[in-house]
């Protein structure tokens, strides 16, 4: 009977183990993501998840309008957007 015991607790700290290294992380980058995605507002700039670096023009519903170039806009999902700032 002894031997069930230890078992439970050996699968109790890997579950414990697995959330705080995979799951927890992941949900605090999520929580992060969608917090920046929020905060987008026209005449920031951002870089999204391919790379494009431009300033917000417009925002709309789940859509932003960046200027990439003079006279070069382009329409992006708002979950596209990587981060605020330049990447540097």
């Amino acid at each position: 009977m002894e031997q069930y015991g230890t078992t439970i607790i050996y699968f109790a700290v890997l579950a414990a183990i697995f959330y705080f290294m995979l799951i927890r992380p992941q949900q605090q980058r999520k929580k992060q993501h969608l917090q920046t995605v929020e905060s987008l507002e026209p005449n920031v700039k951002v870089t999204t998840i391919g790379g494009i670096i431009g300033t917000v023009v417009n925002v709309r519903e789940k859509t932003i309008i960046l200027k990439v170039a003079d006279n070069v806009n382009i329409e992006m999902l708002k979950s596209s957007v990587a981060y605020l700032g330049d990447g540097e």
